[in-house]
């Protein structure tokens, strides 16, 4: 089970800088996107797209329905487009 594999410190260790699995060369760039999002939307974006946890896999950790994990990432991929201007 995904709950199983990834406790909640071990969730919270993903986004430390001192994590030995951060990808590298996105590290500057996903550091902007704290900035822009809240917290919640930026752990389900590169939960996603980066460590491609699916949504159920996310929904379940969370505690949420696979649809609003899908909603708050797209809300996250709106607000990057709109903070980028674009389209």
């Amino acid at each position: 089970s995904f709950s199983s594999v990834l406790s909640e410190p071990d969730f919270d260790s993903l986004f430390s800088s001192s994590s030995t699995i951060s990808p590298s060369r996105f590290t500057s760039q996903l550091e902007k996107f704290k900035d822009i999002l809240y917290e919640e939307e930026y752990r389900y974006l590169v939960l996603h797209l980066i460590y491609d946890f699916s949504f159920r896999e996310i929904a379940k950790f969370s505690n949420l329905t696979t649809s609003q994990v899908s909603s708050k990432y797209r809300r996250a991929l709106e607000k990057l487009r709109d903070f980028y201007g674009g389209k």
